[in-house]
C-alpha cells in the first residue's frame, strides 16, 4: 500500500508502495503472529522516518486489538 505522512508536497502515490507480509506458524499452545512491513528505504528520504513511526504505532494499536480478541475468544 502506499506510505502516508501529514504534510508533504510529495505525491504519495508516486512513492513506491510498502508491503506488509502476514506469517503464522504453529507454536505449542497456539499460533505465532509476525508482521513484517517493508519498503520504508525505497521512500523518498525526506518522508521515510514519518512514514516508518506513523506505521509502527498503528502496528503497535492493531496488534493489541488482535491480542484482545484473541483472549476473549478463548475465555
Amino acid at each position: 500500500w502506499p506510505s502516508y505522512v501529514e504534510k508533504t508536497e510529495l505525491d504519495l502515490l508516486k512513492q513506491p508502495w510498502l508491503t506488509m507480509e502476514y506469517h503464522l506458524k504453529e507454536v505449542s499452545g497456539g499460533t505465532e503472529l509476525t508482521l513484517i512491513e517493508s519498503g520504508f528505504d525505497q521512500l523518498d528520504p525526506s518522508i521515510q522516518v514519518e512514514a516508518r513511526e506513523g506505521n509502527e504505532g498503528g502496528w503497535d494499536f492493531q496488534l493489541e486489538n488482535i491480542r484482545k480478541y484473541l483472549e476473549r475468544e478463548n475465555k
